[in-house]
């Protein structure tokens, strides 16, 4: 970049002795005044002068505000695919996508699909996402997926295949957990995921929201049979909880909250309407 603004001024530089030129008196003809040679000291109109200093300073003032817009506070090349406000409204926070090169567990098992549904952050070094991956080639079952960032780099971790995860939540103590569609959860320990009682009591229900506020208090939610459907861990066992009456019924897609005020929200079955509670 410097190689460029060096460039820049070289022209701007050659531009302004050119304009210098033109703008010397000429030499004088027969009546014997003799017009200054090009080594002679020579000066410019007033008015070019003003108007080249004038051009001088708006070139070197775009080109400085296009510098300062290129880099990040690192000193970096800046991203032209996200920009993210800096803290308390300050400076642009420029972000780089990243595409994770995940390899293969083995050879000839190539994994397909990855795709990721959610996301749960603790701190900035403590980030969960979850989702799925598809078989080798061809196939078309789909399995559970989990991703962890460190503050560092995002790595994936082996967990028990229940299927696409769709949820995840994280505890203030940094216990993670994960939820499949059919009501499959699992919890990460610290260590590692480990499978939980299923939260789901009714083979019809299908879960799509997770809220995590404590190692004894999670909430799942979805629908069941076209009706509302949620469910509560206590530490010990899932109970399913009772819902107002929804005229037509619907599904809940999301849940969130403290242990003293819970959120859930979802569409009514018309598709029209939306629900809260």
């Amino acid at each position: 970049m410097s190689g460029g603004f060096d460039d820049y001024l070289s022209d701007l530089r050659a531009q302004l002795q050119r304009c210098a030129a033109e703008a010397a008196p000429e030499r004088a003809g027969a009546g014997g005044r003799r017009r200054p040679s090009a080594r002679s000291p020579q000066r410019l109109a007033p008015r070019r002068a003003i108007a080249l200093a004038a051009a001088l300073a708006v070139g070197v003032g775009a080109l400085t505000v296009g510098l300062l817009a290129v880099n990040d506070r690192s000193g970096g090349p800046a991203s032209p695919n996200a920009v993210l406000a800096g803290p308390g409204g300050g400076a642009p926070a420029y972000v780089e996508p990243v595409v994770l090169g995940l390899s293969s567990p083995a050879p000839g098992a190539a994994r397909v699909g990855y795709g990721l549904a959610a996301i749960a952050e603790l701190s900035p070094s403590d980030v969960w996402s979850v989702g799925a991956h598809g078989d080798a080639a061809g196939g078309n079952t789909e399995h559970s997926f989990a991703l962890h960032f460190d503050g560092t780099a995002w790595r994936e971790t082996p967990v028990p295949d229940v299927g696409p995860l769709t949820a995840v939540g994280v505890a203030a103590d940094g216990e993670a957990w994960a939820l499949g569609p059919a009501g499959d959860v699992v919890r990460w320990d610290g260590r590692q995921w480990q499978t939980v009682l299923t939260a789901a009591h009714d083979d019809d229900a299908v879960l799509r929201g997770l809220a995590v506020l404590g190692a004894n208090d999670v909430w799942a939610v979805g629908s069941s049979r076209g009706a509302l459907y949620a469910t509560h861990w206590n530490g010990t066992s899932w109970r399913a909880a009772v819902l107002p009456a929804t005229p037509g019924g619907g599904a809940l897609n999301a849940v969130a909250g403290t242990p003293t005020a819970l959120w859930a929200v979802g569409v009514a079955a018309d598709g029209v309407h939306v629900l809260t509670m």
